[in-house]
């Protein structure tokens, strides 16, 4: 009896053997993907230069390396050209816009990438690892961002424009009215009901500025305009008329605002023409016994 359960499990064994080894293995084939890009390359002018990519284009090529041990620092596994395997074979980069300033290299294969930029003779140095995908099969896809200086390139300058100032966004108004009276030696606010105001044709409403025990005496006329701006008032049923200039500031962003002064009188008006009189004697002055 033990005979037997010693022959037949020999055979089991065996036939499993047999069995395993005749099974297709169930291995996922890799397929190289060729539309997907080991790398995308953005080019761009280093800080505080600029860069014309039409007139000035870019040419890029690369050579792949073994990939870097996984073990080293990005830093520290900058490697001597002398120190990297094979293959080292220069090729060139798609460009895939149409200033030239996006490409792509290579196509689904990882490894160390070490990329070269040429503009106007110049030329400028990046790397770019590519490592495998967790499937086991394709690279995934290093975008990288390569900075370069044309200032060498006849006709660039070494900085940009000027871009100006920072402006910020509050209107300025272009004229602050005062309607006042003269009297002597001194301006009177006069309390009017309505300013307004003539610019390129156009007429706008100025807004009353609240004051103190509600006068009605300071206007703002428009808002960054520039040019000859008409003021007008009405008062003591006489229209009074005044111009000014208004110009832009010397930080180009808004008009300097102009202070103008609205003369009016009260030749038509009923009332006193407000001329400044003593005040009157104490009472004793004013009936002496």
């Amino acid at each position: 009896m033990k005979r037997v359960i010693i022959i037949t499990g020999i055979l089991a064994w065996a036939g499993g053997m047999a069995t395993m080894l005749a099974a297709p293995s169930c291995d996922v084939e890799c397929i190289p993907n060729e539309d997907t890009p080991s790398v995308i390359l953005n080019v761009s002018p280093a800080y505080g230069t600029r860069w014309d990519p039409k007139a000035h284009p870019v040419d890029v090529t690369f050579q792949i390396h073994s990939p870097r041990d996984p073990k080293m620092s990005y830093e520290d596994d900058r490697r001597p050209m002398e120190t990297l395997r094979e293959p080292v074979t220069v090729q060139h980069a798609q460009c895939v816009n149409d200033e030239c300033t996006t490409w792509t290299l290579g196509a689904d294969r990882p490894g160390r990438y070490e990329i070269t930029a040429t503009v106007c003779g110049q030329e400028f140095k990046g790397w770019a690892d590519v490592v495998t995908g967790e499937d086991g099969c394709h690279a995934e896809t290093s975008f990288t961002d390569l900075e370069i200086d044309a200032t060498s390139c006849e006709g660039v300058p070494l900085q940009p424009p000027d871009p100006g100032p920072m402006c910020d966004a509050v209107p300025r108004p272009s004229v602050h009215v005062y309607v006042a009276r003269q009297v002597q030696d001194m301006l009177i606010g006069v309390d009017v009901d309505r300013v307004w105001f003539e610019h390129d044709g156009r007429k706008g409403e100025a807004s009353c500025v609240d004051a103190d025990g509600g006068i009605c005496d300071t206007w703002l006329a428009g808002r960054e305009l520039e040019g000859e701006i008409e003021l007008h008032t009405e008062y003591c049923d006489k229209e009074f008329t005044q111009t000014v200039t208004v110009e832009r500031g010397e930080d180009g962003c808004h008009v300097d605002t102009v202070y103008a002064w609205l003369a009016v009188d009260t030749l038509n008006c009923l009332t006193s023409d407000g001329t400044p009189t003593p005040p009157p004697p104490p009472p004793n002055e004013a009936h002496p016994r």
